[in-house]
């Protein structure tokens, strides 16, 4: 992966990480606001995921609640296995 494309994972992931924590940080924003902070989360962490299959940081985040639901509850898992074969 080139070094723009790693730049681009990263810069992502930390703007989902970011709407996650503003969904929770602050406790007297209105709950649309909370689910709208949510939803960029998970749309931008999904980007994470497509553009490294093998970012654990994204996959466990993903895999967090409340932005982990029924359908994603695999994705802590990937992000557990992605790293164990990288320690091999």
């Amino acid at each position: 992966m080139t070094s723009e494309k790693q730049f681009e994972v990263l810069a992502t992931y930390y703007l989902a990480y970011a709407d996650y924590r503003l969904s929770s940080l602050f406790e007297d924003i209105p709950e649309d606001e909370k689910e709208q902070y949510l939803d960029s989360a998970i749309s931008h962490l999904e980007k994470v995921t497509e553009m490294d299959l093998d970012f654990a940081e994204g996959w466990a985040l993903l895999g967090q609640p409340p932005l982990w639901d029924e359908g994603n509850r695999h994705d802590f898992r990937h992000a557990i296995r992605t790293q164990i074969g990288k320690c091999h």
